[in-house]
């Protein structure tokens, strides 16, 4: 530690991991920043609230803040899961005044303090889409591929991956194998609008996605729990019904389309498992349109109005709603590989 008298700093020597922080010290450090010019009870609250953070991070490493490695303070702030830059410029203050309040009192040299720019602290928003989105076309083959035991669980992120859907999922529900053109990897949708005339339109799919809809096409046996094995080493084996849809019941026949609910409650499951319970249908549907649109600007460059609409209409949504993908992607692709 070293104490400063008339801007002059003197070392002194102290056992490591001792803090020459306490409650007392750290009341005097809430009181001189609540001076600066803290009128509003709730600015104050918001300002003990964050000061109480860094207080329980400096118990845990045992040292006061001005003490902190550069990763240390990073550290500190990706535990918060603050969302956006301008609450961490906020907290950014805080620290800052913290840091002033040291060197007043003698405590810090200014010039070994950690101060993070603005820079800095991008790098701490805390971002959930990782755990909504598939982040890249590898990762959603993977999962369909390798991670779903169930043909019939994988084929339902597939369609909606695809950009499949249309009311309570009607799209994926209403799809035969008539429907499904290997040789071309085009499929033929169907669906009704809001006054019941049916609308059908045709989509061209990868490689992997066909490979997955032949696949629950074929597949006669349901794993339930993904394959693994129960509490009493059992794993629950269904007969997938026989119906010329491409996705159908398990456990019971039936000549009728699925619900949507067993749709949403496939995803729902294997989500989970997969450790991406925000990956819900929107968000696999969403998943395929933003990384179709990375690979579109990775080819020509900068996207236009016009790509954002061509996508919309490839997914089945109205190309008045193109700013809603283009907003979606700004905010994405940052995180997409």
């Amino acid at each position: 530690m070293m104490l400063c008298y008339n801007r002059i700093y003197i070392y002194i020597n102290r056992p490591k991991g001792v803090s020459i922080m306490n409650k007392e010290s750290f009341k005097r450090a809430i009181e001189y920043i609540e001076a600066q010019s803290i009128k509003s009870e709730k600015t104050k609250k918001l300002y003990r609230d964050i000061l109480q953070k860094i207080f329980t991070k400096e118990e845990e490493l045992r040292k006061p803040y001005v003490e902190f490695t550069y990763h240390e303070a990073i550290d500190m702030l990706k535990f918060w899961k603050i969302k956006t830059l301008r609450s961490l410029n906020i907290i950014n203050t805080i620290l800052n005044k913290y840091i002033e309040f040291y060197v007043n009192e003698g405590m810090a040299n200014p010039k070994e303090v950690i101060f993070l720019s603005e820079e800095d602290l991008k790098l701490c928003i805390y971002s959930d889409y990782d755990n909504k989105y598939f982040t890249s076309v590898e990762e959603y083959e993977y999962f369909v591929e390798n991670f779903c035991h169930n043909a019939q669980d994988a084929v339902v992120y597939t369609l909606r991956f695809e950009g499949v859907g249309g009311r309570q999922h009607e799209e994926i529900r209403n799809l035969r194998e008539e429907d499904c053109n290997t040789e071309t990897n085009e499929l033929t949708l169907r669906s009704t609008d809001k006054d019941g005339n049916e609308q059908v339109r045709t989509i061209k799919i990868s490689n992997v996605s066909m490979r997955v809809i032949q696949d629950a096409i074929n597949e006669t046996s349901y794993f339930k729990n993904n394959g693994l094995e129960n509490p009493d080493n059992k794993t629950q084996k269904f007969t997938v019904s026989r119906n010329g849809y491409v996705v159908r019941y398990s456990g019971r026949e039936s000549y009728e389309p699925v619900k949507f609910y067993l749709i949403n409650d496939r995803v729902k499951k294997l989500s989970r498992a997969y450790g991406k319970e925000l990956l819900n249908p929107k968000n696999v549907f969403y998943s395929g349109m933003v990384l179709r649109l990375k690979e579109l600007e990775d080819n020509k460059g900068e996207l236009t109005t016009q790509d954002y609409k061509a996508i919309h209409k490839r997914y089945g949504l109205s190309e008045n709603t193109w700013f809603y993908s283009k907003q979606l992607y700004q905010n994405i692709k940052q995180y997409l590989s």
